[in-house]
């Protein structure tokens, strides 16, 4: 048996809060951002010494890598750079490989690589980066390309391009081999749990379950429209204290369309647990909630918080967050009782932030979740996370300093890595 020992070079603090107890886990120094001050000086404790985790592994263990990123969105920086970067002779979705380059070599070699697409692909109405927000098919072209397997679709714009857009979309991820959740096509049940098997030595069986708080920014009129035709979409009103149209939206559409939507929080804590346990007895062996939650913050709230102790309990292995497009924590929790030996720990992101996107200042910064899995005594759990905090930004003031820079140059646009941190084992 090989013991492996990680430091954190980052200083950790441990709070405990009734039966949950978190690790904060400090970021790294990034260019022109203090990401503690983004994140709230009082989540870290200045001076706490670093945190070692002791680990047993066996010699030869399986191993399988996952990698989360968090918004993938079409915005008009990010359209016009890759329009700028397109190649006649090899498609246009060369603009967007190119976007993806420095991160290509590690999304293709993961074995299993999943993001959420914030944006319609809609081939029959004209691309448009100033919301609604519809993305030309080329980039999900892209993104087969750089080796995305699963695209969530349960976010607040993959309605933006209309019923006949947002079918589109979903029939062109269909056609590319890319599996998605979180929408279904008109007529389709609403299927809130995707179980997919990952190859490798030995197969892994994951389960994976997407919801969204919020759906469709720019009318209500739409979403009643979607709704009326047969539209399912994980749009789930989980939050404690929702404001009162919410709460009204969700009554109403609750009783008019009760396989549509999800609208309380009870009703999803329900639907969760139950989706997790049938998950668990069809031989899933890792289960991921990704959900687009939160707001524009830098830390997450309370309710968060509670939400991801109560899923971990259930029974997910990690939870992911998309939504915010700010850097928010990564924490390990422990929920349970480790007297009683009932006690679970689980992975929590709370917004990866923007992994493509066209957002300046600190808007520009998000990071991907490395998630190296391990079978261990004929279990299934987290060997190592590691995060790669990026600068998935592309700036008006960049496009104009590399505007005559040809592609294989070392301009610095893009997806860019920036720095990356391993920490803490998980698992049973």
């Amino acid at each position: 048996m090989k013991r492996i020992f990680l430091s954190l070079a980052a200083a950790s603090a441990f709070i405990s809060a009734g039966m949950i107890s978190y690790t904060y886990i400090t970021w790294p120094a990034v260019p022109e951002m203090n990401l503690q001050v983004a994140r709230g000086n009082n989540l870290v404790a200045k001076g706490a010494a670093p945190y070692v985790a002791e680990f047993e592994s066996a010699a030869n263990p399986v191993t399988w890598k996952i990698v989360a990123v968090g918004d993938l969105m079409a915005d008009g920086p990010v359209q016009r750079l890759a329009e700028r970067y397109a190649d006649p002779e090899y498609g246009p979705h060369a603009g967007y490989e190119w976007i993806l380059r420095h991160a290509a070599p590690w999304l293709r070699a993961a074995d299993l690589t999943i993001g959420n697409l914030e944006f319609a692909a809609a081939r029959s109405i004209p691309a448009s980066g100033d919301g609604p927000f519809n993305g030309p098919p080329a980039y999900l072209d892209a993104l087969e390309s750089v080796g995305f397997d699963i695209l969530f679709t349960a976010n607040n714009h993959v309605l933006d391009a209309g019923l006949a857009g947002t079918e589109e979309t979903l029939q062109a991820l269909r056609e590319r081999g890319i599996r998605t959740l979180g929408l279904s096509q008109l007529g389709e049940p609403r299927r809130e749990t995707l179980l997919y098997d990952v190859e490798g030595t030995e197969p892994l069986r994951i389960a994976f379950l997407n919801y969204t708080k919020g759906l469709y920014d720019y009318s209500d009129v739409m979403l009643i429209r979607y709704l009326l035709s047969g539209g399912n979409v994980n749009y789930a009103l989980f939050s404690a204290r929702e404001n009162v149209l919410k709460r009204l939206f969700g009554l109403v559409a609750g009783t008019f369309f009760p396989s549509a939507l999800i609208p309380n929080r009870a009703l999803f804590l329900e639907n969760a647990k139950r989706n997790i346990a049938e998950a668990l007895a069809q031989g899933a062996q890792f289960v991921v909630v990704y959900l687009h939650w939160g707001l524009n913050e830098w830390v997450p709230s309370e309710d968060q918080r509670t939400l991801a102790a109560t899923l971990c309990n259930y029974g997910a292995d990690a939870i992911i967050g998309s939504g915010p497009h700010r850097l928010q924590p990564i924490e390990m929790i422990k929920v349970g009782d480790e007297q009683n030996k009932t006690q679970r720990e689980c992975l929590v992101a709370y917004s990866l932030a923007n992994f493509v996107s066209g957002w300046g200042g600190r808007g520009q910064f998000g990071a991907a979740l490395e998630i190296d899995l391990e079978k261990h005594a004929n279990k299934v759990r987290g060997r190592r996370a590691t995060t790669r905090v990026i600068r998935g930004q592309i700036s008006e003031s960049q496009q104009t300093s590399c505007r005559n820079a040809p592609p294989p140059s070392g301009c610095d646009e893009g997806v860019v890595p920036s720095s990356t941190r391993e920490f803490h084992h998980f698992g049973q």
